[in-house]
């Protein structure tokens, strides 16, 4: 029975929480999800709020005043 191989030196592994700073919401925490195509050339990141912080609600505030929160003059 082969052990199964950590993720390649210098890569994030393919489940991974992530903090993403955001200009006018300040910090998101976010799952992020890492699928491989079939021949590997293509890499799709999915990211979901992490449970247990306040980003879900952030993320919906984002998808309400976007547009706006993009006109404010910084």
């Amino acid at each position: 029975m082969r052990r199964p191989v950590g993720p390649a030196r210098g890569r994030s592994p393919p489940d991974d929480r992530k903090r993403v700073n955001h200009p006018a919401l300040g910090t998101l925490e976010v799952n992020c999800l890492s699928l491989l195509s079939e021949d590997g050339r293509q890499r799709l990141l999915w990211f979901t709020p992490a449970p247990g912080t306040d980003s879900a609600g952030k993320l919906e505030l984002l998808a309400v005043v976007g547009t706006q929160l993009a006109e404010i003059p910084r």
